[in-house]
């Protein structure tokens, strides 16, 4: 998931549907597994990722997971927010 295709962050982090989001799930908006500042918590974070069968490259000592096939993106209409013209 990346947090960037969001319209609103504070709405995502109060929806209790998310709060239990497991953090292992949570990448970029590149798909690249953020450095932290424990070196092995982004293998960790890999291989919790690869235990639920998502493909994760390394290139160049770092960490990427293809988005366009794992990738989760908010539907335009799970943004709360209504239309004039569905409206009518």
């Amino acid at each position: 998931m990346s947090l960037k295709n969001l319209t609103t962050y504070s709405r995502f982090f109060d929806d209790p549907e998310f709060q239990s989001l497991p953090w292992w799930r949570v990448v970029n908006s590149q798909g690249m597994i953020s450095k932290r500042e424990r070196a092995d918590a982004v293998r960790e974070q890999a291989s919790l990722l690869r235990g639920e069968g998502v493909i994760v490259s390394e290139r160049g000592g770092e960490y990427f997971v293809d988005l366009n096939k794992f990738g989760w993106f908010a539907d335009a209409s799970d943004d709360g927010e209504s239309s004039d013209e569905s409206d009518n």
